[in-house]
């Protein structure tokens, strides 16, 4: 954490650029910069942010900071900054700062989006026991007012989703998850709820659901980023996919460019989406540090289970 004492540092700190290796969905589409030094410390001052300082004698050699996801027990790194000499020692350093406190503040897990392209930043942030749990795309529309959406028979129904939605739309993404991913993002629907990345969705979001055989075959949420307008789509299937953005297509801002961010390998998301006019732009990593073992991780293999009676 920093204090008044470290202005000098900061200040030392100003006219250089460095690339934040740490991507949110707020950030999509913008090009990389580092934060104005001065400008990160006011923001934890007088917002109570937790901000962390790698400083040598009167330099700063990184900037680290991070902010509550949708529960209090899951941090992202926002802010990830190496001006040293790149010998693995400042970023190591950052995220024992940001371990430290997170244990503190008896939070159990800390993930960070980087992007791949970063191929060293990303193995030494692994060094230190961030694991990589689901590669990433972005895929852009240059304008998403008029992104074409393909016409096809029997489209899934869609609606605005609803509160009672919520377990279905977690059920989905259960399905749709790597099993890897699906172990770390979503165990449980507490933890998976307490995992969600929702700042980019502004206090009025979006959200549509495609329904087919009675259950949740997709989900849309609409956005903004500092590139444009942003989606987030899940869907089992490319119909409900297709549905999903012809439902969203009315409620886009005409003229700015729209963005998705999807998991690798999503077939039938990304098969839409490139129908629907969309290109693939950059590729991310999810890294995620487990602070506390889950409890049910922690039965011993010995005990037993009851089998029914009568059996």
């Amino acid at each position: 954490m920093i204090g008044p004492g470290d202005l000098i540092a900061l200040v030392t700190f100003e006219g250089a650029v460095y690339p934040n290796l740490a991507i949110t969905r707020e950030r999509l589409g913008k090009p990389q910069q580092a934060p104005h030094a001065l400008a990160a410390a006011l923001t934890h001052w007088l917002r109570r942010r937790d901000l962390w300082l790698e400083v040598r004698g009167r330099q700063i050699h990184g900037i680290a900071t991070a902010r509550p996801l949708a529960g209090p027990d899951a941090w992202q790194i926002d802010t990830l900054i190496d001006a040293g000499d790149r010998d693995g020692a400042v970023l190591g350093a950052l995220l024992a700062q940001a371990e430290e406190e997170a244990l503190r503040s008896e939070v159990h897990m800390l993930l960070l989006r980087m992007p791949a392209a970063f191929e060293d930043a990303v193995a030494e942030v692994r060094s230190y026991g961030f694991d990589p749990v689901l590669a990433e795309r972005l895929w852009r529309a240059p304008v998403a007012g008029r992104a074409p959406v393909s016409a096809r028979k029997s489209l899934p129904d869609v609606r605005e989703a609803v509160e009672s939605d919520w377990f279905g739309r977690f059920q989905l993404c259960q399905r749709l998850l790597p099993p890897a991913a699906r172990r770390v993002l979503a165990p449980t629907y507490e933890q998976w709820r307490a995992m969600l990345e929702q700042q980019w969705l502004g206090r009025r979001p979006h959200d549509l659901v495609a329904s087919e055989g009675g259950r949740i075959a997709g989900c849309l949420s609409l956005g903004r980023c500092q590139g444009g307008e942003q989606l987030d789509l899940q869907a089992a299937s490319s119909e409900a996919a297709v549905a999903l953005l012809a439902g969203a297509r009315p409620r886009l801002t005409s003229g700015e460019p729209l963005f998705a961010l999807t998991p690798a390998g999503s077939t039938a998301v990304e098969s839409a989406l490139a129908g629907a006019g969309f290109e693939l732009q950059e590729e991310y990593v999810l890294l995620s540090r487990r602070l506390t073992q889950p409890v049910e991780e922690t039965v011993p293999a010995t005990v037993g289970v009851a089998a029914p009676a009568g059996g």
